[in-house]
């Protein structure tokens, strides 16, 4: 049952403010390591806050999960619709990847394998979207993207707009997030995740040293003093300016300018073959 798997993983102070057929009922008192008392039958309602500590680094399903919660649910029919041992279909198997990434986190490689999981290009831009912000290695998104054809591929990044730039292993930057909106809600909840990891690991100092610089609601101002506290709204406008206080790494050294010089002509070139900058000619001037 998902809410004893729940208390399990989370903690049992994780489940609130529960009823069960109208009444009020107590979940943690239901719940046993061992024994579990938890209802079996009618309509159980509470609210999930996760009492975990949050991880500093964040791990991806591993293959064995993956092939067990993804892939041998999720196969092709010959009429090109999605379907599971019971007949699901890609509405269901769409609903199942937005509960996946409530939890869980993937690498480029296995949203790659989801977006081949779908024949329509509506579906697979939907699927990409609402897996981008969950991805743990971005530097290889460009294999996921290698799936997509160019309208698809234009179509993704209108879905994500400016957040097409989002990287968590880079997050500084300034966001505006409309929460009704999949993609920008769990930017949003990265956002709030990363600030708890750095105030963990103790990079935090409030108030001169925080990660989240501003943050209001509707025009209203959030209080980040505490990042435990803060809690993402299911709608409206959240504006944050997030600054990324990660220490450079010891013996870290700048490039050359020479490899700088290097890097920049490979990095221009690529965008100027493909189709991300708008522009089809580039004048450089490198001085090493």
């Amino acid at each position: 049952m998902a809410p004893t798997r729940l208390a399990e993983k989370h903690g049992r102070k994780s489940l609130k403010n529960a009823t069960h057929r109208g009444a009020a009922f107590d979940p943690v008192a239901a719940y046993d390591k061992f024994v579990s008392r938890m209802p079996v039958t009618g309509t159980l309602h509470f609210e999930f806050r996760s009492h975990k500590r949050p991880q500093e680094v964040r791990d991806a399903l591993t293959t064995r999960d993956f092939e067990a919660l993804w892939t041998q649910l999720v196969e092709r029919n010959p009429a090109g619709r999605r379907t599971a041992q019971a007949g699901v279909t890609v509405d269901w198997a769409l609903e199942l990847l937005a509960t996946l990434c409530l939890d869980h986190y993937f690498t480029s490689a296995q949203v790659q394998t989801v977006v081949r999981s779908f024949v329509c290009g509506e579906d697979r831009v939907e699927a990409a979207s609402r897996l981008f912000a969950r991805v743990v290695d971005p530097e290889e998104w460009h294999t996921m993207i290698a799936e997509l054809t160019t309208e698809q591929r234009g179509n993704l990044h209108d879905k994500l707009g400016p957040l097409a730039a989002f990287n968590p292993k880079n997050p500084t930057g300034a966001y505006e997030l409309l929460l009704v909106n999949r993609v920008h809600a769990a930017v949003a909840a990265r956002l709030v995740e990363l600030y708890r990891q750095q105030l963990s690991k103790k990079y935090c100092r409030y108030p001169l040293q925080v990660c989240f610089q501003e943050c209001t609601h509707n025009g209203a101002k959030v209080d980040v003093s505490d990042p435990a506290k803060i809690v993402v709204p299911r709608s409206g406008s959240l504006s944050i300016i997030f600054v990324d206080l990660t220490p450079v790494p010891p013996g870290a050294a700048p490039m050359s300018a020479a490899a700088f010089a290097v890097l920049l002509v490979k990095l221009v070139n690529e965008k100027v073959k493909g189709e991300g900058l708008g522009c089809t000619e580039w004048a450089l001037t490198l001085t090493p």
